[in-house]
């Protein structure tokens, strides 16, 4: 039965269950993801929490992203893909931000975080004539905490991210929290706002 249903799901383009690292990895980022719709932000009136959530669904299409689903033609599927050639979470702290930018063209930047001793090493991503290219790569003293961080007001800070990010933080292959940002929204003191500016 087992082999199956390997079969089957090999056969619609699903993720290879032969992969069970990346697999579970992709699997758990999306559940943690996808949980933030839940979460809607206290202090908001009805008008606000009917467009962050319309705004935090957008995401979720774009991205492919849809409850226990693992088909590998997702945006995130192809950037794991993409950075499991050159790099190896495993005992190891690191942290991605996505955004999407809006407009005419909507774009899509990715950066990698992890660190090397006390300073944190960033590599820009950017998904261009469908596949992610890698834009550049420097270093910045910035925390591990700091990454993921809410404003304690709530107020926006006009930021640097000219689109809505999703910022999550992992140890090995486990995704350990994640942090939803509208545009404008990601605090400029933050690590994910600085790494934002830096690159803009």
């Amino acid at each position: 039965m087992k082999i199956i249903c390997s079969l089957c799901i090999s056969l619609i383009g699903f993720i290879n269950p032969e992969d069970p690292v990346i697999y579970s990895l992709f699997y758990h980022w999306n559940k943690m993801s996808l949980a933030l719709a839940k979460e809607i932000p206290s202090g908001k009136n009805a008008e606000e929490k009917m467009l962050y959530q319309e705004r935090l669904q957008s995401f979720y299409r774009l991205w492919n992203m849809v409850p226990d689903s693992l088909q590998n033609t997702s945006l995130r599927w192809g950037f794991l893909e993409r950075i499991s050639t050159e790099f190896n979470w495993k005992d190891k702290k690191w942290s991605v931000i996505e955004m999407i930018r809006g407009g005419e063209i909507t774009g899509v930047d990715n950066y990698l975080v992890f660190y090397h001793g006390r300073m944190a090493h960033i590599i820009a991503y950017r998904y261009q004539t469908d596949k992610w290219v890698k834009m550049r790569e420097w270093q910045q003293r910035i925390k591990t905490s700091s990454l993921v961080i809410k404003s304690a007001t709530g107020i926006a800070k006009q930021g640097c991210n000219n689109g809505d990010v999703i910022v999550t933080g992992f140890k090995s292959a486990l995704p350990l929290q994640v942090a939803y940002f509208a545009e404008y929204m990601v605090p400029r003191e933050s690590g994910a706002g600085r790494v934002i500016c830096r690159s803009r």
